[in-house]
């Protein structure tokens, strides 16, 4: 799978996953989210990867949450929020829930 805001390397065993939005300091927004979610959720099919290294390009790894951009409308596929304890959460599948 090919991705916009993500970096993808494979060497051997170890998959190196770069968030790749340098000039938002790598901030969350509604399409970086889909495409880790996209990528994490088919690791447990790639059963050559032993090791994911997460980095971020630039000078930050993560700003956190991109407050300039539009977010999808609540509950709509991709839309961000947070829960009653203020977890961040993506609408759109059994990610959403969190074991605690």
């Amino acid at each position: 799978m090919s991705y916009e805001t993500l970096e993808l390397r494979r060497e051997g065993a170890v998959a190196w996953l770069t968030l790749n939005r340098p000039g938002s300091l790598n901030a969350l927004n509604p399409k970086l989210v889909r495409e880790l979610r996209d990528f994490f959720g088919r690791l447990p099919e790639q059963h050559d990867v032993r090791v994911v290294v997460l980095s971020g390009a630039g000078r930050a790894f993560c700003a956190g949450l991109d407050l300039k951009e539009p977010v999808a409308e609540p509950g709509e596929e991709g839309s961000l929020g947070a829960d009653a304890e203020g977890v961040v959460f993506v609408a759109g599948g059994a990610a959403d829930e969190v074991d605690q």
